[in-house]
């Protein structure tokens, strides 16, 4: 059951921009202004820690701080170098001993009392204080404050923007935080509440994260006004409390968005493995920081939005990341679709747990497969390490990494595939993986070799373009199908000719169905077969088990010397080439047959008619010469055939 605390109502404008598509466009543009380069950095030490204090003043948009930042040493220290920016520093200390340092725009340099060995543990203490970097919603990163909210905005290098850290996704740390806000105030952060002790003026909540946890995850978020939604999910037994913090002022309607949460921790609990922050808790917190982020244990998401009329996508899409960049973190930011890719392709698979596999289907296509070729970048260029912020947030990073996922699970199948997740995330959880580790883990679990897969997808740019067609040829008591399937995207940018396994759907004169497979390779290639019954319509990827487009062939740019009536069909002979032309009056799948004078039939094409004039070109290279009739739809023309 969902228990919601109420209190007071305080009432904020919301402001409305159009539905689906906000976490794609705004995780794509949310990063831009502040920072059009990122980095990775290594350290000659491993954090194992930070326990920070931090005392917000809301009106004054003030902070005062403290920071015990402690690390493990792995090679020898005279200085040591933690990220920082902003802020006026008080004071510094490494253990017990005050020291000297020296700041750059995002670092400070603390010259170590004594060297530093290999093994050796420091803990180094800043005390700083001042505005804000940023004090007003946007993606600046640190600390915001915004009509009373008090709260943590993304960016890649959130971390040095509030405090003193080795501020990159690979070096990740328990955390220990100390926020103190006036009385009225709540506090919700990373992990579970330890304790909230009561002062004269001012309240302090201590919120310990016991999982390691990226700087860029670290948040807090503080607010006078929260309405505080409680309920459950249940993961092999045990309870994982799941929360939602939202404004009161309209609590209800926002506390109705958030009931379906529990259930998608437990499924996706079923899939990926048990929820990867048990002991803590789950939660969803309502602020106006202007997008959906997937902070650990403690999702921010901007409920003033319009999502879509079923919330459920997003939801889904942020709590998969507690499995997919939380639990398993990305080990450098050029692995970003192994956050991103992953998240995405968690929304089809909520899909399927309320639609099942009809569900799933039709989200990859519409809405992540179909959405990405409408939104591919140009020039293309690939998913892994796709360079500057601009192409990391982008459908490159999100749909296409996705429907990489949903590739590889028909290539491998389903338990083969899932059985890769839940191996995956079980080798690096609570640490950080690449690119090559989970193609390592794929290749693994399957037993197959997957070098051509992620090449041509992961770190190769574009997708392919099929055009396909179809003949159907008697012989003997038989009939020849041959099929051919041209790839016609342009190589231009590194884009390649693609491998991959197509499924082909084949229906026969008697309603029979066939589904079959073949390997296509080349940026031309023909596949034949022989059947005992006349095949009717030929249909390649008829479940979108591939990222493509796809045309059929058999209608060329040639037109007719003259008008063609609308009901009539014109037929022109060049030797053993019939030309067939005809008008259509709107874009469809036809058939297109011919038979001879006793009725039998001799040839079958399936052919995707535009509107306006078509000709259709078919060798009689194996008919002998006579009357012939053309059939298009309801309408037949005789010929006669004479070489």
């Amino acid at each position: 059951m969902t228990t919601l605390i109420l209190g007071c109502i305080l009432v904020i404008p919301s402001p409305r921009l159009d539905a689906r598509g906000y976490l794609k466009v705004l995780e794509m543009s949310r990063f831009i202004a502040a920072h059009p380069t990122f980095e990775d950095t290594t350290a000659p030490y491993d954090a194992v820690h930070y326990e920070i204090h931090i005392k917000i003043f809301p009106t004054s948009h003030y902070i005062e701080g403290y920071t015990a930042s402690t690390v493990a040493v792995r090679d020898t220290l005279d200085v040591l170098s933690l990220h920082f920016r902003g802020y006026t520093i008080d004071s510094i200390k490494i253990d017990s001993s005050a020291v000297g340092y020296s700041r750059t725009d995002t670092t400070i340099e603390l010259t170590l009392p004594s060297q530093a060995l290999p093994g050796d543990t420091l803990t180094a203490h800043v005390w700083y204080r001042g505005t804000p970097p940023s004090t007003t919603a946007g993606f600046n990163g640190g600390i915001v404050f915004d009509n009373g909210y008090v709260f943590v905005a993304f960016d890649l290098d959130i971390g040095r923007a509030w405090f003193p850290c080795h501020d990159t996704p690979s070096d990740k740390a328990t955390v220990d935080q100390y926020i103190e806000a006036p009385l009225d105030y709540f506090v919700v952060a990373n992990g579970s509440l330890v304790e909230v002790d009561t002062l004269d003026s001012s309240v302090v909540f201590h919120w310990r994260e016991g999982y390691p946890i990226a700087t860029y995850l670290t948040v807090f978020a503080a607010y006078n006004h929260f309405a505080h939604i409680v309920d459950t999910a249940y993961v092999n037994g045990t309870p994982v409390p799941v929360h939602g913090w939202v404004a009161r002022w309209d609590s209800s309607r926002r506390a109705n968005r958030l009931v379906n949460v529990p259930d998608m921790v437990e499924y996706f609990s079923e899939v990926y493995g048990a929820y990867p922050f048990i002991g803590e808790k789950f939660s969803n917190v309502d602020v106006p920081l202007g997008y959906a982020m997937e902070n650990q244990t403690n999702v921010f998401i901007d409920m003033d939005l319009n999502w879509g009329r079923n919330w459920d996508w997003v939801l889904a899409h942020e709590l998969s990341h507690q499995w997919w960049g939380d639990c398993v973190t990305l080990g450098t930011w050029a692995d970003v679709w192994l956050n991103e890719g992953f998240a995405t392709y968690s929304e089809a698979i909520n899909a399927y747990r309320t639609g099942g596999m009809a569900a799933y289907h039709s989200y990859i296509r519409n809405n992540i497969m179909n959405y990405y070729i409408a939104n591919e970048p140009y020039p293309p260029y690939p998913i892994y390490n796709p360079g500057s912020i601009w192409r990391m947030y982008s459908v490159v990073t999100y749909e296409k990494g996705a429907s990489v996922l949903h590739m590889l699970r028909h290539i491998v199948g389903d338990s083969v595939f899932f059985e890769i997740l839940r191996t995956y995330r079980s080798r690096f959880e609570y640490g950080n993986a690449v690119t090559s580790e989970f193609h390592a883990v794929a290749e693994e679990v399957s037993g197959i070799d997957l070098d051509w897969f992620f090449d041509e997808w992961v770190y190769s740019p574009g997708y392919p373009k099929y055009r396909y067609g179809w003949d159907v040829w008697p012989v003997g008591d038989s009939f020849d199908l041959v099929l051919q399937i041209d790839q016609i995207q342009s190589h231009n940018y590194g884009v390649p000719t693609i491998k991959m396994p197509i499924d082909v759907e084949i229906v026969f004169e008697s309603g029979e169905t066939l589904r079959t497979v073949v390997w296509d390779s080349l940026d031309s290639q023909v596949f034949r077969f022989t059947f005992a019954e006349a095949p009717r319509s030929v249909v390649i990827d008829p479940d979108d088990w591939i990222l493509c487009r796809k045309y059929t062939s058999e209608i060329v740019e040639a037109e007719p010397a003259q008008p063609i009536d609308a009901k009539e069909i014109r037929i022109s002979l060049d030797g053993d080439l019939l030309n067939v032309a005809f008008e259509s009056k709107n874009y469809g799948y036809k058939t297109l047959e011919i038979f001879d004078i006793a009725g039998r039939l001799v040839a079958r094409k399936g052919v995707f008619a535009k509107v306006g004039q078509n000709v259709v070109r078919i060798r009689m290279t194996a008919c002998p010469d006579g009357v012939y009739f053309v059939k298009v739809g309801d309408r037949t023309q005789k010929f006669l055939f004479m070489r």
